[in-house]
This record gives structure tokens, C-alpha cells and sequence, in this order.
């Protein structure tokens, strides 16, 4: 089957000069193969900071808790995952500075 043949299968809207054949049409699977695994990425993330709580940090006030000031500015999708998932999310990935606020960001 080709891959413009599966792209179609699988919903994958054709750009508007079509699907490419040759070293062209290799960029395109590839593009579309870094999307798919972008949003395998994306999920897989989302699991990970799902699966640690806020409610499982230090109270507001205990020595090592995360300070008010910071809590506050906290995006608010990120108010019920741990204060400590973005920093072991860096370190699992090698990621620092912008990097890992992008991991993070909807962007």
C-alpha cells in the first residue's frame, strides 16, 4: 500500500500540491511519521504528569515546599501536577532553559 494510500486511511488531509513521489514524498512520510510521534510525545507527557499529584507535595509553608508566590504564578493546568514532575521530567530528557518550559507549554 502506498503511503498516499495510507495517509488517506488514516485521515490525513493531503497538502494542496499533493503527495509527492520520490526523495520529496520521503519528506512527507517524514513529516508525517515526526507528527505522529510528536503527539505519541504529547500523550505520553500528559500520562506521566497525570500520574503525579500536587497533593502528594509538601504542604504550602513546610520547609521544601514550593513558595506562594511561585504557586501563584503557576499556569493553572499545571496546579494540580507536582511541583517536583517538571524537574524530573528535565533531568529523564536532558532538558534545560527553554526547552523544558516548551515541554510543558501547548505551544
Amino acid at each position: 500500500m502506498s503511503d498516499a494510500v495510507l495517509a488517506a486511511a488514516s485521515g490525513v488531509v493531503a497538502p494542496g500540491v499533493g503527495w509527492a513521489s520520490g526523495p520529496l514524498g520521503a519528506v512527507q512520510a517524514a513529516d508525517r511519521e515526526m507528527a505522529r510521534q510528536l503527539a505519541v510525545r504529547a500523550r505520553a507527557v500528559a500520562a506521566f504528569a497525570a500520574s503525579r499529584p500536587a497533593s502528594a507535595d509538601r504542604a504550602p509553608g513546610a520547609p521544601g515546599a514550593m513558595s506562594a508566590e511561585r504557586w501563584a504564578a503557576r499556569s493553572e493546568v499545571l496546579q494540580p501536577v507536582s511541583e517536583w514532575a517538571t524537574p524530573e521530567l528535565a533531568v529523564a530528557l536532558n532538558l534545560t532553559g527553554r526547552r523544558r518550559r516548551r515541554c510543558w507549554s501547548s505551544r
